[in-house]
Formats: structure tokens, sequence, C-alpha cells
């Protein structure tokens, strides 16, 4: 140990009978340096060819441990990483399905085909049917019976899903009259719907589309709307009926004075007849 570098070397100041020391450096595989595997000895010697080849070799498996240790405890991180990550991904799920059940408005989701992927227990009360009967259900199915506001028939391809699939583009209060399965009425819904995409400028591969049911409200407008219908007509007659009045009083006032003029008369002609 005469290297004068090693003059100050801690194993020297703690054993100062180390008479030889051996190290190898332990590198990284980017080039950071981690330390050094040294071998150390109360005698002096040195280091043959295949010793020195052993302490390179040694140090070699010091660093693959390093860093398989390195790569478990990073392993171990990513797996708290995604065991996190998917507690909070079923926690929302479970939030989602909360929500959508006490949702009094229906949801489903349709893919680009039309065909309903998901129901809410509201969906499945407005439209009369199971989740398992309206899943892979389509706009396009006749059995809707689909009519517009209007009681023209409405085509499955212009159902709001499909026009927000195919266009990209949301679909705000459109009136849907809708056979209604288990009671076999007419009832109409109020639908909105907006496309679903991986990206703002990626074609949607999805549509969700809320509604709620309007029967009761459109039957109340009608309602108003016949009692207006009534009440204009009342009105309306009512001032035919004056225009016809005002010339036939006069008309009767007329015959009646004409007629008390000839019974004053007797009948008998003269001048003033």
């Amino acid at each position: 140990m005469a290297d004068p570098r090693f003059m100050d070397n801690p194993l020297v100041r703690e054993a100062p009978g180390i008479r030889f020391y051996a190290g190898v450096l332990l590198e990284t595989p980017d080039g950071r340096a981690l330390g050094t595997l040294c071998a150390i000895d109360r005698r002096p010697r040195e280091l043959t060819d295949a010793q020195r080849e052993t302490l390179e070799l040694l140090a070699g498996q010091v660093m693959a441990l390093l860093e398989l240790r390195r790569i478990g405890r990073k392993l171990v991180d990513q797996t708290k990483r995604l065991e996190d990550q998917q507690r909070r991904l079923m926690e929302r799920e479970l939030q989602l399905a909360s929500l959508l059940d006490s949702m009094a408005e229906g949801v489903v989701v349709q893919d680009r085909s039309g065909a309903i992927l998901l129901a809410n227990p509201s969906a499945e009360h407005i439209l009369g049917l199971r989740s398992d009967q309206l899943t892979g259900r389509t706009s396009h199915d006749p059995e809707w019976r689909a009519t517009r506001a209007d009681g023209s028939p409405f085509p499955g391809d212009q159902h709001p899903a499909m026009i927000s699939i195919e266009q990209g583009t949301p679909s705000r209060d459109v009136m849907m009259g809708l056979h209604h399965a288990a009671t076999g009425e007419r009832r109409w819904i109020e639908i909105n719907s907006s496309p679903l995409a991986e990206s703002p400028s990626s074609k949607p591969y999805a549509a969700l589309a809320t509604f709620r049911d309007v029967t009761e409200q459109r039957q109340i407008q009608e309602r108003m709307a016949q009692h207006d219908r009534l009440v204009t007509t009342g009105i309306l007659a009512a001032g035919v009926g004056h225009e016809i009045n005002n010339p036939l009083t006069y008309l009767m006032a007329n015959i009646g004075l004409a007629i008390e003029e000839l019974q004053v008369f007797g009948g008998t002609p003269s001048s003033r007849l």
C-alpha cells in the first residue's frame, strides 16, 4: 500500500494492516459510475491475468444483480401504479354505473352500425324493453315504428345517434314518436345525442344518446292547441254574427216601420203611400 493515492483512503485509516487493494469500476450500461468492487488483503501481492479477469467477471455479475434489483424495484413501482390506476378505474366505473342507474333520463350507447351497446334502467322503462332486448337492437329496426313530430316516418339513418356518428356533431331536442313495446301505446321522446371519438380529429366510433318521455307534455300541448283553435273559432263566429246582425237589424227596423205605415193607411192608396 505504498501507492500515495491510498494514503488518505478510509480503509488505510480503519485497517492500517492492509497491504493489497485491487478495484474494478462498477459502471451502468449508460456510463454512470456507481462505485467500485474491490479486493483487499493484509499481504502484498500481484494480480495475475486470470485473477484480474475473475475480478472483472465478478464486477459484471454485481452490476447484473444491481440492474436486476433496479428493474425489480421499477416493476414493483409500476405494478403499484397499475394497481392504483385499476382501483381508480373501478371506482369510476362504479360511480358511472350508480349515476346511470339514478338518472331519470334514458341513456343508450350505440355503435357505428346503430346497435345499442348499453342502456340504463330508465331507458328500459321508457322504451318498454329489457336490457337483453335492447342490446344489439339498431336504429333501423322497423319495430320502433318511429315517426316525426308531424307524424311522418322517421328513417333509421336519420335518427339523432346516427347523425352524430356520421357527421361527428351533436343533435339536440329531436322529437320522436315510438311504439312502446310493453303497452303498445304511442309514446313521444325528446332526444339529445353526442358523438364518441378517441380524439377531436378522429371519426366517431359510437354515440351517446339521452332521452326523456314527453308524452304527457305533448298531450297537454295538443289539448291547449285544440282549446286555442276552439277559442279562435268562437271569436270568428262572434265576429261574423256581429257583421251579419248589423245590416239585418237595419233591415228589420225599416221593414217594421213600413208595416206600421201600411197599417195606418189600411191598404188605401194615397199620395203619401
